[in-house]
């Protein structure tokens, strides 16, 4: 079997777009993860900007028109930055809260596809996978972001590469975190899943990039899970694992 590529991994998110719009008997399923991503992301955004605007009374308090500039350039900075945290944290946490929906998601995907079903988890398994898989993937990224940061303030001119490995480090967690489902069914662990990832690093980092554009779309960016998650089944369902047996189709 060849193994995918870049492209077939940018083709597998598009062809998970694609299933979940034209199969009606999927979009409640799709539905939840989304409600779950509004209610997380906006409660934490409003709750950033509000903190953001309270550190800039701080930072840059007083009156005068230098003054109130500043706390204006201050405050949306920050604002900015708790937006996109609250982006980053909302769209980890409607995982797990979603991962009942998303696990049946990939499922029906993976029916669609002739493929035999996956064990059925319970929910309180499901939940705990998803979790435990979005808090690893999350950490990393805050690690490597913060890392690539670091370097960017210390060195100038590092922008030049920090920026594309910032990019890289968003698109390995968004394919990390979509592809939990399909191998977690599958009965794969972790480290197994990164086995996979190492595996076919052409095809996770195309997938993973288009499904990070997806994210910072504006309402777009809402249906990144539910097109993800059928896109990530595609992609896992093209490729053996590299340890535990898949089922093949009957």
């Amino acid at each position: 079997m060849k193994r995918p590529g870049f492209f077939h991994g940018v083709a597998a998110f598009y062809a998970g777009v694609g299933f979940v719009a034209t199969t009606p008997r999927v979009w409640l399923r799709a539905v939840m993860p989304i409600a779950s991503l509004l209610a997380v992301g906006s409660g934490l955004g409003l709750g950033g900007v509000w903190l953001s605007v309270r550190a800039a009374d701080h930072i840059a308090g007083g009156s005068g028109f230098l003054a109130e500039s500043g706390h204006f350039l201050v405050a949306l900075s920050l604002s900015l930055v708790a937006v996109a945290i609250a982006a980053v944290v909302g769209l980890t946490l409607a995982q797990p809260l979603s991962s009942s929906a998303l696990d049946g998601l990939a499922q029906a995907q993976a029916e669609a596809l002739h493929w035999p079903p996956w064990p059925v988890q319970s929910r309180g398994a499901s939940f705990g996978r998803s979790l435990r898989s979005a808090l690893v993937g999350l950490g990393a990224w805050l690690f490597a972001t913060a890392a690539l940061g670091l370097v960017g303030l210390v060195i100038p001119g590092a922008g030049v590469v920090t920026a594309p490995l910032e990019l890289l480090a968003s698109a390995l967690l968004v394919a990390w975190d979509l592809l939990d489902y399909p191998c977690g069914l599958a009965g794969l662990g972790m480290r197994e899943r990164l086995r996979w990832m190492q595996a076919h690093p052409g095809a996770t980092v195309g997938f993973g990039l288009v499904g990070a554009s997806f994210a910072l779309m504006p309402l777009v960016g809402l249906l990144v899970l539910p097109f993800g998650v059928a896109g990530a089944t595609r992609l896992f369902t093209s490729a053996p694992p590299v340890s535990a047996p898949l089922p093949r189709p009957g």
